[in-house]
């Protein structure tokens, strides 16, 4: 069997992508795809679901502002319709949302994969403020220096990279790290979002390259990793890419030695 990349083996149930190829600016390089979407969190809600001619209930295994897994749901095609109505806890009435079938997964644990549609603004800020409130709030109170904890800010700094809240996402990638054996799932999901965020963030490059170094670091364990083999290189070349601010300076430079020839 062929050795899986970053595409593939990348956990669903941490964080939902984008389709499509971006390139580490000025490198020329694909990154495997674009930003992440909405972080995926791990849940257990009950979800009611309908189409034309399919009806039943399940349970959610991981939820996001942009979509959701459904566990053990079979029959169903990608492409389809459906309208869900997913059970919050602490909210009286189900929220009402509208998804279509992206993925449907047969081996382990079945079920298929859904994405939130569109047009839906005030379902989508509820389940957002649902996210933060009960989700957020939860994962930031575990107790420090445990695996759970470690766990806890792995999320964490996937969601608040994806939110642009860089400071906070950066503690959260050292206290990831700094339990005494990070995961090999870990280190490859927050190699791959670090990069993601320091191609589409060049004032914030820096500090995100340097935060993958320490991730690197601290999976020096996992040299068979193609995820890591791949984003090592692709980190390597962006940070050979001057940024906007270094660009600025070395033509203002040119221009007064230029001034000063005349």
């Amino acid at each position: 069997m062929a050795e899986k990349g970053w595409r593939d083996i990348l956990p669903n149930a941490v964080v939902s992508m984008n389709k499509g190829n971006s390139r580490a600016a000025g490198t020329g390089r694909s990154v495997g795809s674009s930003r992440p979407r909405a972080t995926r969190f791990p849940v257990d809600e009950r979800v009611d679901y309908e189409a034309a001619a399919l009806r039943g209930s399940t349970y959610a295994g991981n939820l996001s502002t942009t979509g959701m897994f459904l566990r053990g749901v079979e029959g169903v095609l990608p492409g389809t319709g459906l309208v869900l109505h997913l059970h919050l806890r602490g909210v009286a009435k189900p929220l009402a949302l509208r998804v279509t079938v992206r993925r449907v997964v047969a081996a382990q644990e079945s079920g298929i994969g859904v994405e939130i549609l569109p047009s839906q603004d005030a379902a989508i800020e509820l389940l957002a403020r649902y996210i933060e409130s009960e989700i957020v709030a939860a994962l930031e109170g575990q107790t420090p220096d445990t695996p759970a904890s470690a766990e806890a800010e792995l999320h964490l700094c996937l969601h608040y990279l994806a939110a642009g809240r860089i400071a906070r996402a950066l503690t959260s990638c050292r206290r990831a790290l700094a339990t005494p054996s990070p995961t090999k799932r870990a280190c490859e999901a927050l190699a791959h979002n670090l990069l993601l965020e320091a191609v589409a963030r060049p004032a914030a490059r820096p500090r995100l390259l340097a935060a993958l170094s320490r991730v690197f670091a601290a999976a020096s364990a996992f040299a068979d990793s193609r995820v890591l083999r791949e984003t090592r290189a692709e980190a390597q070349a962006l940070a050979a890419v001057p940024s906007p601010r270094a660009a600025k300076r070395r033509a203002r430079k040119g221009e007064d030695r230029s001034a000063t020839r005349r």
